[in-house]
């Protein structure tokens, strides 16, 4: 395997990747766990070659981020250009009402408790008796 050779034909592929899918398929395809390169880093019997190697593919690695980083920023420019909006304008949908909370939150606190005219309970039995 010639490091070059590879460098040369994988940087190639990842300027010819026209979305983050097809880099996706380009990382794998050179950086993958069955990749030509990885195949040769396994083999790796001396210091130099494994140095040339993972400069390789420590490279490789940079340039698939800095191009995946570039599609995904073009992606998101493209997707803000197609969706303007103007936040002026009233919503298109409503959204139904769930009733007055503060008058649902005063009811459900105050529902467990007996009011001060009630006519059961230890103070009720005082006042019958007086």
């Amino acid at each position: 395997m010639d490091p070059n050779a590879l460098e040369t034909e994988a940087q190639s592929a990842i300027e010819g990747a026209a979305s983050p899918d097809e880099l996706e398929q380009e990382r794998v395809r050179y950086l993958g766990r069955k990749s030509e390169l990885k195949q040769a880093l396994r083999e790796v019997r001396d210091r130099e070659s494994g140095m040339t190697l993972n400069a390789l593919r420590e490279r490789l690695e940079a340039a698939f981020a800095e191009r995946e980083e570039a599609l995904r920023g073009a992606e998101l420019e493209q997707l803000l250009g197609e969706e303007s909006f103007d936040v002026t304008l009233p919503g298109d949908e409503s959204i139904p009402s769930s009733g007055r909370p503060i008058a649902r939150a005063t009811g459900i606190a105050t529902r467990p408790f007996p009011t001060a005219s009630s006519t059961t309970g230890p103070s009720a039995s005082r006042a019958s008796s007086t």
